[in-house]
């Protein structure tokens, strides 16, 4: 063998091995491109379920919120205090059933025959009247006025409420209505109903 025969050779095995290089190289290079879009595959479906843990928590606060507020919102009971007899003015029990401590409750009525509301037997009718320091089983009496000669009335009130902490202010929901029938008619029809 000559010496062109060896250079041709060592030429040749060169070229291999550098050939060699370059694919392992390349091969290397490949498996770590597989690697990276594997990562980024598996941040992404990461983040997409971070994403996800994140807005099914916030809808817990959320539903959370909501239900705190539910309780908090005041609830109120109203009663005759007396039978209704056609009289220009029936006491009114109020009892707060449940819901957050009031600084302030304004009580409002307002219906056929309604003129206003008082704070005593003796006030003057108003549209509203204030009450300060309300509690779960607190209890109020307002005195309901009413036009004269009045057989049959019917008085929504509304309850527009105040916490003390923080000023947050409610509507007292839904508003509570009493029918008011005379006595006389109430015992007319049940001595009807008894004869029928």
């Amino acid at each position: 063998m000559d010496k062109g025969d060896i250079a041709t050779w060592v030429a040749a095995l060169v070229a291999i091995g550098m050939a060699w290089i370059a694919l392992h190289t390349a091969n290397s290079a490949k498996r770590q491109a597989n690697a990276a879009e594997q990562a980024l595959a598996q941040a992404r479906r990461s983040a997409s379920a971070a994403e996800e843990q994140a807005k099914a928590a916030a809808e817990q606060v959320a539903i959370m919120r909501q239900e705190l507020e539910r309780q908090d919102v005041p609830r109120f009971s109203v009663e005759e205090i007396e039978e209704f007899r056609g009289g220009p003015v029936l006491p009114i029990r109020v009892t707060m059933i449940s819901g957050a401590d009031l600084s302030e409750v304004t009580i409002s009525a307002e219906g056929s025959a309604i003129r206003g509301l008082a704070g005593g037997p003796d006030g003057p009718p108003a549209p509203a009247v204030l009450r300060e320091n309300f509690t779960e089983g607190s209890q109020t009496t307002v005195y309901l006025h009413l036009h004269e000669k009045t057989a049959t009335a019917s008085a929504t009130f509304t309850f527009h409420c105040t916490a003390p902490e923080n000023g947050t202010t409610w509507d007292a929901l839904p508003p509570k209505t009493l029918e008011l029938i005379h006595k006389a008619i109430r015992t007319q029809g049940q001595m009807w109903g008894r004869r029928g």
